[in-house]
């Protein structure tokens, strides 16, 4: 009776745009026995663990069609103040497109007693992280777990719903804490055709068929809590499950040309939602063709790379990407030009498109994954694979060339490419009735290519306490992606100069900025930008004796190394990018000095991985130099190399702590 009447105190949440699916699933129910576990010795160091987790997705009929249920239940032990501060207060984002049907959650006791959620506690907070809220949902949904103390459990059943989709859903085993039992399974009826695929290892499942439904279930005991391992990706060690429905199953019986139509189904859609049918045949518009002609009257006929390059700089400087609603993505392309100068990455491929069939060239649609979810399962035809759509065609020296669409204020360059895309396999479609399919293989940087350098003069007056500086900074490569666009936004609002002054602010407190001039940005590989500071550093020396200097270095390297935890790690550790930092210093004095703590400044470690060498040498008698040079030149690390990688990471933090020593002669 008590399990009845709480059942019914559930909460029912929907997204205001979408119809609500206000249905009672089956696995709102909590499973096993109220009763306290004995605190498990194997985990007794943690804040928390799992007892026992499942996940369960199920597809089936219900009053509002075909439905698919996603519930996870959820049951921890807490052991520490830690602990309740962590996961005593839940926050569930209310998706777009979902229902977030159930949410119960109660506290088991030491001594048994069972306290449930209050219903009443439930709130809805903003998203601070929103900008957009036709990008955004508006709400989070929190709630606190009801008297929670350290040795208590916490139990809690969380429920989405939403119309059956065949985008797909990847789910894994491990979580954010230890786990010693986690499940999952996989619930159909049997008129779904449902795609289950497991990776990483994972064992085969259990599969249960009955005239009704077919289940599919995994069971995995006493697992690490490694899924949000630093710089780790779970996607290519971790066992996983996937799922996504079948979309065209009846258009070819074998294996091989089930998932081609599958692709085709996936790509037609995307065809349809970019209006590329509406470029083909008559379509065309006499005013963007008329800014083209204007646009590209001095380039050559036969230059497509040209033209191309010409058509995205002056989108790139001319627009700005913004989040447009449904009725502003249908207008005529030379409108976003001319009107609104406002696009969504919709606009952009359309506008894209458009030049290329104009320039009579072939377009090709990109489907990619980011390096970060794991490579293509090209057996399984998915939306869920998609991270990320480019446009690319093939240029009159049959080079695949690239265009990549701009988010915010971040604009790419042509054959600029994401770090996260690089070297990563895509599948790609021409634009046409019946289309091309090839798998390419997107370009990759090499570490020389990715260049963060600087290249400084100090000039030193041993009677002032202010030393003039000028630092040329130069990024190529993935440092030119991420970095020049920060410099260019400011600029053009006027605020670069306040920004950065800001920055020195609250990075370097013994730093005043003068002035910041951007001095060049290429448009080709490695689209090499430079930025001129010129500052005035303060309190630069610390007299440690008579005519004795001090001089510290710990803010001028800037090398991208980790502070790596000592607890042993599992997963293989991957840069953010290869590449190379490096670091010049003039130091010139206004009197001759000598260098006197070279041999504690100048070190040198490398392994297969990545090097740091670190020089202090006087060049003559008023001038010292300083060259640091830190190269990843592999994208990971594997684990049983961890070492390796800490030792060198040491390095670069010692030779931040040790100063330049010289002796004013």
């Amino acid at each position: 009776m008590n399990k009845f009447c709480f059942l019914f105190a559930l909460v029912l949440f929907s997204t205001t745009s979408f119809a609500q699916i206000d249905y009672f699933h089956w696995s709102y129910i909590y499973d096993g026995s109220s009763k306290p576990h004995e605190i498990n010795p194997r985990y007794a160091n943690e804040n928390a663990y799992i007892i026992s987790e499942k996940t369960i997705i199920d597809v089936t009929e219900t009053p509002y069609g075909k439905v698919t249920f996603e519930t996870t239940k959820s049951r921890i032990k807490i052991l520490t103040q830690a602990g309740i501060d962590m996961y005593g207060r839940i926050q569930l984002m209310d998706v777009q497109g979902y229902t977030l049907n159930a949410i119960l959650a109660r506290t088991i006791k030491t001594d048994g007693t069972v306290i449930p959620m209050n219903p009443d506690e439930l709130k809805r907070e903003p998203i601070e992280e929103a900008k957009n809220k036709r990008e955004f949902e508006e709400n989070y949904i929190s709630y606190s777990i009801p008297n929670i103390e350290i040795g208590d459990e916490i139990e809690m059943i969380i429920g989405y719903a939403y119309q059956e989709s065949f985008e797909g859903s990847d789910f894994f085993l491990h979580g954010y804490l230890p786990i010693i039992k986690s499940e999952i399974e996989i619930r159909h009826d049997s008129d779904v055709d449902l795609d289950v695929r497991y990776y990483q290892g994972l064992s085969a499942p259990k599969i249960k068929r009955t005239r009704k439904y077919t289940s599919y279930s995994w069971t995995e005991e006493r697992l690490k809590s490694i899924e949000m391992e630093y710089r780790s990706i779970p996607y290519l060690e971790l066992p996983y499950v996937r799922i996504a429905g079948k979309v065209s199953p009846e258009l070819d019986k074998t294996a091989e040309g089930d998932t081609l139509a599958q692709w085709m189904k996936i790509y037609n859609s995307a065809r349809k939602d970019l209006l590329i049918a509406n470029l083909e045949g008559p379509y065309k518009e006499n005013k963007l063709n008329k800014f083209l002609d204007e646009l590209w009257k001095d380039i050559p006929q036969d230059s497509l790379n040209q033209k191309m390059r010409v058509f995205l700089q002056y989108v790139n400087d001319e627009t700005t990407y913004d989040y447009l609603e449904d009725k502003e993505l249908d207008k005529p392309l030379y409108s976003y030009l001319s009107k609104s100068k406002k696009i969504a990455p919709l606009n952009f491929y359309k506008l894209m498109i458009y030049a290329l069939k104009y320039a009579d060239a072939e377009a090709y649609i990109t489907f990619c994954r980011a390096y970060s979810y794991g490579p293509f399962d090209f057996t399984l035809a998915s939306e869920n694979q998609i991270t990320e759509i480019l446009v690319s065609y093939v240029d009159n020296n049959n080079q695949r060339n690239y265009l990549s669409a701009g988010v915010e204020f971040v604009r790419y360059e042509l054959n600029e490419i994401g770090d996260h895309l690089q070297g990563t396999q895509a599948i790609s479609f021409t634009i046409s009735k019946n289309p091309e399919i090839l798998v390419v293989t997107l370009p990759v940087n090499k570490p020389e290519h990715n260049l963060n350098t600087r290249k400084v003069d100090v000039n030193v007056n041993f009677d002032s306490v202010s030393t003039k500086v000028l630092s040329i900074k130069t990024f190529s490569g993935a440092y030119s992606t991420m970095y020049r666009c920060l410099f260019y936004d400011a600029e053009e609002n006027g605020e670069l100069f306040k920004n950065i002054v800001q920055a020195f602010k609250d990075d370097e407190e013994n730093v005043t900025l003068d002035s910041v001039i951007i001095v060049d940005s290429e448009q080709q590989h490695p689209f090499a930008f430079t930025v001129n500071y010129y500052m005035d550093f303060h309190e630069l020396l610390t007299e440690i004796d008579d005519n004795l200097y001090s001089l510290s270095i710990d803010e001028w390297l800037e090398h991208r190394v980790d502070e790596l935890p000592e607890t042993k790690r599992y997963l293989d550790y991957h840069f953010e990018t290869v590449g190379i930092d490096g670091y010049d210093y003039y130091i010139h004095f206004d009197n001759d000095v000598e260098l006197v703590n070279a041999d504690k400044l100048n070190r040198s470690e490398l392994n297969e991985y990545c090097e740091f060498i670190l020089k202090v040498n006087q060049v003559d008698k008023r001038t010292i130099l300083l060259t640091s040079h830190f190269k990843v030149k592999t994208n990971s690390v594997p684990n049983d190399e961890i070492q390796n990688l800490k030792k060198i990471f040491s390095t670069v933090f010692d030779a931040d702590n040790e100063p330049i020593v010289l002796r004013k002669l």
